[in-house]
């Protein structure tokens, strides 16, 4: 990652995630949204109170209903910060982040979009578990894996040198990128969105998915378990997480309060560059990539 050391980054987009935090919460309440931690978030505020101390990110789930009134109501968003969603060609998630847009977060060098400080958002759907479901959810993730790769940008020289590196595979898929699936990537897109309302159409008295759920094989759980939420404290504030948070933690990571060896112990997050008191361009980021480099 460009010109910040590691362990001063993670303390400090951790105060900056925080922040960021603090005006999503307020934002959700003046709009009557409902929103409870997620994923590493809800464990962090169980177990430790706060952040997962090796984590570096904030997740929350979101019902349908509550997701798709706060995708409406983004552009009342102060300019200082934005939403981002599947919708947008060029995003880089299946699901929508809630962006600090006074900081710059490019994450892989060979996907250039730039995002900021963020929360990533994960809606919760009605939806049965059935073979037609899942039939559909793993068409969705197939065609989100090749919109993905088609928004990587490659030059000649990038492909040529992965095969003087003899890393023939690399090479190969390097090629296969620059040469047809880049120039398919709104087709990808027509078809990801497609995919994508059809397992949301879904519906079920009992189940519900994490329809864009980052943990493979956690997709389907009781919507029992998101019916209520209290409140946990969570660092300098609280934080709302599922009423069940035993069902539904103990679903995503079997024995949760028991951490992880040491080795194990490690954040998941990509940043090829990152500046967290300024909003910039990727333009902008690369001139001072280029510069650092002299």
């Amino acid at each position: 990652m460009c010109h910040i050391r590691r362990k001063q980054y993670i303390m400090t987009e951790k105060e900056k995630l925080l922040k960021l935090f603090h005006t999503f919460a307020k934002f959700c309440d003046d709009n009557h949204l409902s929103y409870f931690a997620a994923y590493g978030t809800a464990l962090g505020a169980i177990r430790h109170n706060g952040f997962i101390p090796w984590d570096d990110d904030i997740d929350v789930h979101m019902l349908r209903k509550d997701y798709d009134r706060m995708l409406q109501l983004r552009n009342e968003l102060p300019a200082s910060y934005r939403i981002a969603d599947i919708s947008d060609i060029g995003y880089t998630a299946p699901f929508a982040k809630f962006i600090d847009n006074n900081s710059s977060i490019w994450e892989f060098e060979h996907v250039p979009y730039m995002l900021g400080a963020y929360i990533d958002i994960f809606p919760i759907d009605d939806c049965p578990k059935n073979n037609e479901s899942l039939s559909i959810k793993a068409a969705f993730d197939k065609s989100f894996n090749n919109y993905y790769i088609s928004l990587q940008k490659w030059t000649y020289k990038d492909v040529v040198l992965r095969l003087l590196k003899g890393r023939p595979i690399a090479f190969w898929n390097s090629l296969k990128v620059k040469i047809y699936m880049s120039r398919r990537q709104k087709k990808y897109h027509t078809k990801l969105m497609t995919l994508y309302k059809k397992l949301i159409s879904l519906h079920d008295d009992n189940d519900c998915i994490s329809t864009c759920s980052v943990l493979p094989g956690k997709h389907f759980m009781k919507k029992e378990w998101f019916r209520e939420t209290i409140e946990i404290k969570f660092e300098d504030t609280t934080i709302k997480v599922p009423k069940a948070y035993d069902q539904y933690l103990s679903f995503l990571y079997n024995n949760y309060m028991q951490e992880p060896p040491i080795d194990k112990r490690v954040t998941h997050h990509s940043r090829f560059f990152s500046d967290l008191e300024r909003g910039l361009t990727i333009e902008e980021a690369k001139k001072i990539i280029k510069e650092n480099k002299k």
